[in-house]
């Protein structure tokens, strides 16, 4: 017998995703014969049980930010795998304004899929919609207004944008945004006159259809290998409003109007159904209710010269405020079914998420609280639990959903036979000093700062609106706000954010942040530190305090002086004294000349404060540094460090990070910073309202109270991005570094008008370079990458940007009352990447080419690299759209466009291999590989292996390698694994004996057989498989060879068989971890223990 002991570790796994092209598998270009086998149909041995659940620490360079992973369920079906995991991205800190998820603040439950919107305008599935309405007015492609041509473009023009003004036509689409099995991206639908495209901002070959373009919208997603992907169950949303500011931020009405104009804001994933037209997986769903957290929104006009007034004087002051909030219909996970069980969403209510008023028990907002995995019968096979509580849980005010917020504690399992494993506990900063979630203490993109409150004057709430100065008029003047500076220190904006994971093996994970930054104009700061204090604060102080300084240098006092009582010494009296060491007095200090900086020489040095016991005296003595910077901040948070401790809280692994053009002195912030642009100028009409154009006008300061502009085309997901990062290795960081270089592009266009959307590049956030330095600061690699840009498309929109102060249907048609705006499809690919190593003053560079060469299915058709004889190898792919055939035109019908049918290979520019996988449609309707064949001159092809039946799943039930005998599969566990692998006998001959073991043992189906027998624990079912194993071999011709398996399909292989009836078993403990290994006789072959240590 063998014994294993199994120390459980936590692996530490630092992952940054740059992109696919980065993480080529090279063993692609390798010559080889390793086709399928027939063997590799069977599922391996069952090893040991994971080491502990791993958390994958993601880091985002480009943004500053992380995100942890933490897997709890990873089953597949159908070739389509099925995780549920926990993700918490730091998002550069949390907002105030921020609702938590129903897992917790900051944490998403990662499964399923869905497809959200943003409403611009009208809602594109109503009447006058974006995609119905009529085409826009002639316009310029450079997104100005060019001036009608003619006087009836004039007046058509003027009243398609009057129609846009009252809400009966809409000149812009909404965004749509997909997020499923790892996909993510953002389209819009174009016109339905102009062939009712879909533009995907970042074009893929993904296949988006609208099924129902209804108020019941329903999509279909197809990927590349003809999953297809249906989202029918809407969320729907009810808009509400207020046209003034709000004191109390509860309720709805009498509080808000209702707008009576529902929405669906997001449907979520249905099923997933396979290439051959089964479902793989449903999804389940439950409803509820809750309101949203209120939105509150500022614009003011300030009159700086009055123009025309043939309509009358414009006022001096327009001032509108809304209030907005939501009642949402939300939608909530219930099951997860697929072939092999099911998994179960628990949940119970919370208390940060205000209810809908008279919202009945089941239908007020809840959280996710446990989830349950179940096998086919019903029976449990793991328990997740989560445990949670709430930031600011001691509120003991009358808001407390604008206090309370929902906080993820930690995730516990629970295996079927109640085994606990030790949980993954989080910590949090500050977790119960977060502020409100209305407070106004926010900094330009809405983070938690601290500065000085204003009330602008006839104004009831503290403003957000900035402080600007212009002239109104000839007079230069000041109109006040606030200077919503982000916090600098940290002290704020990081409460709330995740501060460490700990992890069952008892070690942890801790994430240290700082403030994002940005370049400024130099500026000095004086850093002070503290050499003596005479302190006469009490009797017992010492009023007395002596330093010595060496070289002649600045020196710092400060006098800090306050009575006790009401009583008060004269302002000027003398109450603190500077000597030296003959004790002559070289300074005096008094209430009235508290500080002064002194240059002293050389010496000894003596302060003292007149003891007073009514008044509280102390003189600092300080050194002086004035150091220049060239940095400020710039609202948010980014990653510093990452650190990895044991369980005695020794540090065992540290990575940090450095955000500036140099990695170690001297450098400067090399981030772009997206700022909010709140305020601006501009003209402003008044007509009469008597359709004769008669008008008003006036220049106007604009000001709003918008945190930013909303990030369209390609943005990154944060105001910060950065060119450069620098990832050291080791606590010291004397362990090398890396360079990481991206790039890093800012808006294509900005508008002046905060509402307006900023458009960026796909080509934004790619990496450019990275170099990898040793400790001595030495370069010894550098990879450089290239791309293209290979198509760009266009959904030309519009937004009426008419100003608030008019009401009357006219206004200009002009660059100020109209916006032009463009919504970018592009498709960028890596076309090459180079790689230069450097040793001792030599070095060697490599490169590898990529070509893209079919628009339609943007799949990699030719690769070519550099080798170091100088020759170059070309790899060629066709795919089947490639070929024109009837089959492969069926299969691109049905969006099966990944498979390489073809694979060709030269060198120096002549080929001298080729790989072929050919396709059939076999007689039950699957499509599927018919063989696998290589050749070495493109003409004669050897058959490595042929495939020579499937069943309806698509899984292959008879093969053959070469020229030998077939090998042939009966599948269960609803045709999801493989049960018998026979040789030399046919995919038909072993169904039939199969199903008549099966039927001969009393039973009517294999999964029938296969739900009897379970997990094979017990004696009567050994007895079963043992029989069914018998009466197989007694039925199949006797030159046949066969195995048999059976499974936990959750856990894996239970017992395998082979053709002389000797059976291995595996049993598992109730966490689904490999326990022992028995021979057939029930002795113990091998024992697998598990303790937690690090």
């Amino acid at each position: 017998m063998k014994f294993k002991n199994i120390n459980k570790r936590r692996f530490f796994i630092l992952i940054f995703v740059i992109s696919y092209f980065f993480l080529w598998n090279p063993t692609v270009f390798a010559q080889s014969n390793e086709y399928f086998q027939a063997s590799k149909i069977i599922p391996p041995s069952p090893t040991a049980g994971s080491l502990a659940k791993v958390v994958d620490i993601d880091v985002g360079y480009f943004t500053g930010t992380h995100q942890l992973n933490i897997p709890l369920i990873n089953v597949e079906s159908k070739g389509i795998p099925i995780t549920v995991n926990l993700l918490y991205n730091s998002a550069n800190g949390i907002k105030p304004i921020e609702d938590a998820s129903w897992i917790g603040l900051g944490w998403t439950l990662a499964t399923g899929g869905v497809i959200t919107r943003s409403i611009r305008g009208m809602d594109d599935f109503k009447f006058g919609g974006f995609p119905s309405a009529v085409s826009l007015p002639p316009h310029n492609e450079d997104n100005y207004v060019a001036p009608p041509a003619t006087s009836a473009e004039q007046t058509s023009t003027a009243n398609y944008f009057r129609q846009v003004g009252n809400r009966s036509i809409d000149s812009e689409p909404d965004v749509f945004y997909y997020n499923f099995m790892g996909k993510t991206g953002k389209f819009f639908l174009g016109k339905i006159s102009a062939g009712d495209t879909i533009y995907v901002e970042k074009q893929t070959n993904l296949k988006i259809e609208l099924l129902e373009r209804t108020i019941n919208a329903k999509w279909r997603i197809t990927d590349a290998d003809g999953y297809r992907y249906f989202f029918r169950t809407p969320e729907v949303v009810s808009n509400y409003y207020k046209n003034s500011d709000v004191t109390q931020f509860s309720g709805l009405e009498p509080n808000f109007t209702n707008s009576y104009d529902d929405s669906e804001s997001a449907w979520y994933l249905d099923s997933i159904v396979d290439p051959h037209g089964k479902i793989a997986v449903k999804f389940e769903y439950e409803t509820g209710l809750s309101l949203s957290a209120i939105q509150i929104y500022q614009k003011r006009y300030d009159l700086l010269n009055q123009g025309a007034t043939n309509a009358g004087t414009m006022a001096s002051v327009y001032n509108f405020t809304s209030s907005n909030r939501q009642r949402i219909q939300n939608i909530y996970l219930k099951k997860i079914i697929y072939n092999k069980g099911s998994i179960l969403f628990t949940r119970t209510q919370r208390e940060d998420i205000e209810p809908v008023p008279y919202s009945n028990d089941s239908q007020k907002p809840q959280k996710l609280s446990q989830i349950t995995l179940y096998s086919q019968n019903n029976t449990v096979t793991k328990n997740i639990v989560l445990s949670q509580s709430y930031f600011n849980s001691g509120y003991a005010g009358n808001d407390r959903y604008a206090f309370l917020r929902l906080k993820l504690d930690s995730v516990s399992e629970i295996g079927s036979s109640g085994e606990k494993q030790p949980p993954h506990s989080f910590s949090y900063y500050a977790p119960q000093d977060m502020p409100s979630k209305y407070t106004r203490q926010i900094d330009e993109w809405g983070y938690y700062s601290s500065f000085p409150a204003y009330v602008i004057p006839g104004e009831v709430t503290q403003t957000l609106l900035p402080t600007v100065k212009t002239y109104k008029g000839s007079t230069l003047w000041t109109f006040q706000g606030v200077n919503r500076v982000p916090d600098s220190v940290g002290s704020y904006v990081k409460r709330g954010i995740i501060e460490s994971v700990s992890y069952p093996t008892g070690g942890r994970t801790k994430f240290e942040y700082e403030t994002n930054e940005q370049r400024s104009l130099p500026y000095q700061k004086i850093i002070t530190s503290e050499v003596a204090k005479a302190d006469g604060s009490d009797m017992y102080s010492e009023v007395l305090d002596h330093f010595s300084i060496t070289g002649a240098q600045e020196i710092a006092f400060d006098l800090t002086c306050y009575p006790i009582a009401e009583d008060r010494i004269p302002n000027n009296q003398i109450v603190a004294y500077l000597r030296n060491s003959s004790n002559v007095v070289l300074r005096a200090f008094s209430i009235s000349d508290p500080k002064a900086t002194l240059y002293l020489q050389q010496g000894n040095y003596t302060i003292e404060v007149v003891f007073n016991s009514e008044y509280v005296t102390i003189l600092y003595a300080s050194t002086v540094q004035y150091k220049t910077y060239n940095r400020k901040a710039a609202g948010g948070l980014r990653i510093k460090s990452i650190s990895d401790l044991s369980r005695n809280n020794v540090i065992l692994r540290k990575k940090s990070f450095v955000y500036d053009d140099q990695p170690y002195v001297n450098g400067a912030p090399s981030s772009k910073v997206i700022y909010p642009n709140r305020y601006y100028s501009r003209a402003c009409k008044q007509y009469l309202d008597d359709n004769s154009s008669t008008s008003s006008n006036g220049l106007y300061l604009i000001r709003t109270s918008g945190t930013i502009n909303s990030l369209e085309g390609n943005a990154a997901s944060s105001h910060v991005t950065y060119s450069d990062v620098f990832v050291f290795e080791g606590e010291d960081k004397k362990n090398g570094y890396t360079h990481y270089n991206y790039y890093n592009l800012g808006a294509n266009h900005t508008f002046v008008e905060p509402e307006m959307p900023l458009v960026f590049s796909e080509l934004n956030g790619k990496l450019n370079f990275v170099e990898y330095f040793d400790n001595k600061n030495t370069l010894l690699k550098k990879n450089e990458y290239q791309y293209q840009l290979l198509d760009r498309k266009k959904l030309k929109s519009a937004r009426f940007m008419k100003p608030n102060t008019d009401t009357s249907p006219f206004f200009n048609y002009e660059d100020g009352d109209i916006r032009y705006f463009d919504n970018i499809s592009e498709w960028w690919v890596l076309i090459q990447d180079n790689e230069t190593t450097f040793d001792k003053g030599n070095q060697l560079s490599k490169y590898r080419r990529y070509f893209y060469e079919n628009s339609i299915h943007k799949l990699l058709t030719k690769i070519v690299e550099s080798q170091s004889n100088l020759d170059t190898i070309s790899t060629i792919f066709k795919y089947p759209m490639d070929i024109l055939t009837p089959l492969y035109n069926e299969m691109v019908t049905r969006h099966i466009l990944s498979p390489k049918v073809m694979t060709e290979r030269k060198r120096n520019a002549i080929s001298f291999f080729w790989q072929k996988q050919n396709y059939l449609k076999f007689p039950n309707g699957v499509i599927s590989t018919e063989s696998d064949q290589e050749s070495k001159d493109g003409v004669n092809y050897y058959t490595l292996t042929k495939y020579l039946s499937y069943d309806v799943n698509g899984n292959p039930t008879s093969m053959s390698k070469g020229k030998d005998a077939p090998t042939s599969y009966v599948w269960g566990y609803d045709k999801s694994l493989p049960i018998v692998q026979a040789f030399n006998v046919s995919g038909t001959l072993l169904e039939t004996k199969v199903q008549e073991a099966v039927i001969e043992l009393g039973y009517i189906t294999l999964d029938a057989f296969l739900t009897a027998i379970g997990d094979l624990r017990g004696g009567s079912q050994k007895l079963v498989w043992y029989n069914f194993n018998e009466k197989l071999k007694q039925k199949l011709p006797a030159e046949s060879m066969f195995l048999t398996f059976a499974y936990h399909p959750q856990y894996g292989k239970v017992c395998s068989t082979d053709a002389n009836n000797r059976s291995k078993y595996y049993e598992y403990d109730g966490l689904g971890r490999l326990q022992l290994i028995r021979d057939q006789n029930g002795a113990v072959l091998e024992t697998y223990k598990y303790q937690y240590k690090l």
